[in-house]
């Protein structure tokens, strides 16, 4: 019987660089967004807000960060994959912290999720471009 497992988690650096990619994105778009990435457990590992980025923010984009990395979904399949059952998508949309519309999305390693990133401050398809955008082939960099 084994006593521990490990899980991979992102590190600091290769958040960092994520960060950086889709806070480039975000601002070439021209838009202001909070951008958070968390561990798979759902702590904050980094986070950015542009300047004038509506405070709230902030906690919108950890916790759309933090659902995608714990549920391995982004945050609208999520949303999409509960509304089979009315009462558990209300139940989970009234949970501390879920999130169950646009902006967050797992980050994967192969088919390992070792985070989430989410952002706030613009419609669910332009944080979606941004993210998405910051993912593509984020290995390369990080």
């Amino acid at each position: 019987m084994a006593l521990s497992f490990t899980h991979a988690a992102i590190t600091l650096d290769a958040a960092e660089a994520i960060l950086a990619r889709a806070m480039a994105r975000s601002r070439a778009m021209g838009l202001r967004l909070a951008i958070a990435i968390c561990d798979p457990a759902g702590h904050l590992v980094a986070l950015r807000r542009d300047d004038g980025t509506w405070p709230p923010s902030i906690d919108v984009a950890k916790d759309k960060a933090a659902t995608s990395a714990i549920f391995g979904l982004s945050t609208d399949d999520l949303g999409a994959a509960l509304s089979y059952s009315p009462a558990l998508h209300q139940g989970l949309s009234q949970r501390p912290g879920v999130v169950l519309f646009g902006g967050g999305l797992p980050i994967l390693l192969g088919e390992a999720v070792i985070g989430g990133i989410g952002a706030s401050g613009a419609s669910e398809q332009e944080e979606r471009a941004c993210l998405t955008y910051a993912l593509e082939h984020w290995t390369d960099y990080a």
